[in-house]
């Protein structure tokens, strides 16, 4: 009985009544709701109730000024698999996508651990232990963060048979996406704290002293000197334990005597700064840098904060009123980008979403195209294609310099480069990686008889002759080139692999070849220019029983017969 008296002294308190009746009446029930905490936006509210079997988290989510009905966190109340459980103490991060609290799971060391959930697709996930050696044997509750979620409050209770509900105010930093051991805030502190302590979004923390508020800012990843705390804070009526939540523009809400109330801030009280929270993006094709780093730094450099990344690629970087800092934030294979932020004396906290866009780095390119025999250069259009991000770039002589074309692609990536539609030569597509030398020719050949081109890209069925929708890319390209040289005779020829019988390839590849001049021949070339001949398996690329080997026989190709 007295350890159950213990786990209770944390969370029993006063339903939730009406700062407007009409405002939040709906998330009142017969039964105990309590510890509400709002998130910044003011859009969503979570509290704890003991309405169904234990104390569990319930949801509320605000549509113009009126609360909505309730609803039970899921995900967090049904991982215990318990069907009386504790959970509460629950607490927002400064963009109300993270949510804190405390509670007993089949994974709690003691009475009560610390754990957290991170909200996706406007759902919350299941439990997250929070590691490190926060948690013990000892009950732990009433978590709350900084707004950059590095430093870590909480309430662990003493073992003090005296004061059993006592417990007193620590603290976690994390470093490189690791919580430091629990600090025990300086001893200036009053000796007992037995409900709650809250962390504004400024870093301000508040707990209950009986008597009094005791305020004390954070900097960085560091709790002020014992002479630089602010002053103490009466409430209103102080002999009366008040559970309070995230404050909100000027004001206070509070729990006091079973009812929501509000209270006005003093303006040395006000919350002041910025949290700016976003995503950091490929600036072209928009995909998250779950990778870069991202180092801010004050005026003075005296106080350095490496913003560490979610794997979303989110961020969130606090700035107080009256500071600047200037951030540096990079990616491999992408630009330097520095930012300046800037704070104005006094402004008051708000939460600005910024994403940041970098600049994938691009590595300039300068080649030619040439004819093969005698080195001349070309007049020619050249299509670039990203491999990466299907991204195409289309040269022609308006680009070119003394012969020469110059194009800037994104380091790191894979390209082909074509050379199509020229009259007197053949059709070529090479590979090329944005890694490689930045200065190189492609050299082109004349159209000459008995000469062989692959036909890259052409895919049929397994064991058919049925053309892929991506073969039809291909051949289109292959449609141009004929009607670009109207007096060139062709063979198309198709070729396998040695899977299966030497008879059963041998007919397939003809009807592959058949196929391919059938839809040339739809395009508007005319039959005359064209045989179809299939190889079977008999003229291999490569030698070999391997996928890759197989997947280097199976092609196709244009032989030249003849130019008239």
């Amino acid at each position: 009985m007295h350890k159950l008296f213990i786990l209770f002294s944390f969370f029993l308190g006063w339903s939730i009544q009406s700062l407007a009746q009409s405002d939040v009446s709906v998330l009142n029930s017969s039964a105990v709701e309590y510890a509400p905490i709002v998130s910044n936006d003011g859009k969503h509210l979570v509290f704890q109730s003991n309405r169904d079997k234990g104390f569990k988290l319930y949801e509320s989510e605000k549509q113009g000024n009126v609360w909505l009905e309730a609803k039970a966190i899921e995900a967090i109340n049904s991982y215990t698999g318990r069907a009386l459980t504790i959970i509460g103490s629950p607490y927002f991060s400064a963009d109300g996508n993270t949510l804190y609290y405390a509670g007993i799971f089949n994974d709690t060391y003691g009475d009560l651990d610390l754990y957290y959930s991170r909200r996706k697709n406007n759902n919350w996930s299941k439990p997250e232990h929070i590691s490190g050696s926060i948690n013990t044997k000892l009950p732990e509750t009433a978590p709350s963060v900084n707004p950059t979620e590095d430093t870590l409050f909480f309430i662990r209770k003493g073992t003090n048979e005296a004061t059993p509900t006592c417990g007193k105010v620590y603290y976690s930093v994390k470093k490189e996406d690791k919580w430091s051991g629990a600090l025990l805030l300086p001893a200036t502190q009053a000796d007992c704290y037995a409900r709650y302590q809250q962390t504004y979004a400024n870093g301000y923390y508040w707990a209950d002293a009986n008597t009094i508020q005791q305020l004390v800012r954070t900097e960085g990843n560091s709790v002020r000197k014992q002479e630089s705390w602010s002053n103490y804070m009466n409430t209103m009526k102080s002999n009366h334990k008040t559970s309070w939540i995230t404050p909100k523009e000027d004001e206070l809400i509070y729990v006091y005597n079973g009812d929501l109330l509000t209270a006005p801030l003093a303006y040395n009280t006000h919350i002041k700064g910025t949290s700016f929270v976003g995503k950091v993006k490929d600036a072209e094709k928009g995909i998250v840098l779950a990778q870069a780093k991202f180092i801010a730094s004050d005026s003075s450099q005296t106080e350095i904060k490496t913003v560490l990344l979610a794997e979303d690629g989110s961020y969130k970087l606090y700035i107080p009123a009256g500071y600047s800092f200037k951030a540096i934030i990079t990616a491999e294979k992408y630009d330097t980008l520095i930012k300046e932020y800037r704070v104005a004396k006094g402004e008051w906290f708000t939460i600005q979403n910024e994403d940041i866009n970098l600049q994938h780095r691009k590595k300039k390119m300068v080649f030619d195209v040439s004819d093969k025999d005698n080195g001349k250069n070309l007049k020619v259009k050249v299509k670039i294609t990203n491999k990466n991000t299907g991204e195409e770039i289309l040269l022609d002589e308006s680009n070119q310099q003394d012969g020469r074309y110059t194009v800037h692609l994104r380091e790191g990536d894979e390209y082909s480069v074509e050379v199509n539609n020229v009259e007197g030569y053949n059709f070529i597509k090479k590979d090329l990686s944005a890694d490689a030398t930045v200065d190189f020719s492609i050299p082109v050949s004349k159209i000459k008889s008995g000469t062989s081109l692959e036909v890259e890209d052409i895919y049929f069925g397994y064991n058919s002759n049925q053309l892929s929708e991506n073969s039809y890319k291909e051949l289109d390209k292959l449609v141009q080139w004929m009607k670009t040289n109207k007096k060139v005779m062709v063979q198309i020829e198709a070729h396998t692999d040695d899977v299966g019988s030497e008879e059963f390839n041998q007919l397939l590849s003809d009807k592959r070849a058949k196929e391919i001049v059938s839809y040339l021949v739809k395009k508007g070339i005319k039959a005359s220019r064209m045989k179809a001949k299939g190889f079977g398996e008999v003229k291999p690329r490569a030698v070999g029983e391997t996928e890759e080997v197989r997947a280097q026989n199976r092609r196709v190709e244009l032989h030249i017969l003849d130019i008239k």
